[in-house]
């Protein structure tokens, strides 16, 4: 009589047996025993805690590992303002906004508010003279997310959570500013402006609602 081969043990460890595999094993002790003692060490090496070598020398296998080609190491993540056009936005947003912030809470020897413009190198006399630069630095903000993305030729519309998000971190910024400087003029402006943006991009996903962006 042909026994039952390891593979057919080996599957009837969790599996029934079928219809001609039932007939041998009530007639085979020797199958018999050893389909009992497969699911017995199957069940002991079950119950066994999972074992972690100590942090050396798991060190040492991952390089063995890796020298060997058997495993990769993981590209790191790339930084969260880098995955997406918009991330770059904000990030050009907020340098634009780090000259005037910085600025407006850096301090001079008779406790004076340095004017903004001493970065630009312009000096800024009136309202007017601040809204003339808060324009021509929202157009250098366009002008380098325009550059950035013909430089990637990633011309996918924004996301309008992402772009959301954005948004959202540049009012913290500008708000946390006009804590310190609450009459400048300039950062009143981009305080206004990511507002206004703010707003129109939550107009925008309330009318996309019945067809989602996704």
């Amino acid at each position: 009589m042909q026994h039952l081969s390891c593979e057919t043990l080996a599957r009837l460890v969790e599996e029934a047996p079928g219809h001609l595999e039932a007939v041998h094993l009530e007639g085979c002790a020797t199958c018999q025993c050893e389909l009992e003692a497969l699911r017995a060490q199957t069940h002991a090496l079950a119950d066994l805690p999972d074992l972690q070598p100590p942090a050396e020398q798991w060190r040492f296998l991952e390089a063995r590992l890796r020298g060997e080609g058997l495993i990769r190491r993981e590209p790191a993540a790339r930084p969260w303002w880098n995955r997406t056009p918009l991330r770059v936005a904000a990030s050009i947003a907020l340098f634009l906004l780090g000259g005037v912030t910085g600025a407006a809470l850096t301090r001079g020897d008779g406790g004076e508010t340095q004017n903004p413009a001493l970065l630009t190198g312009r000096e800024v006399h009136s309202a007017e003279d601040a809204a003339r630069l808060l324009r021509e630095r929202e157009i250098a903000y366009l002008a380098a997310l325009e550059r950035y993305a013909e430089l990637t030729g990633d011309s996918r519309p924004a996301d309008p959570v992402a772009q959301l998000a954005a948004l959202e971190g540049i009012m913290l910024t500008t708000r946390a500013a006009l804590e310190a400087a609450p009459a400048d003029p300039v950062i009143n402006g981009y305080h206004l402006m990511a507002l206004g943006q703010r707003e129109a991009v939550l107009r925008q996903i309330a009318r996309t609602t019945v067809d989602p962006w996704f």
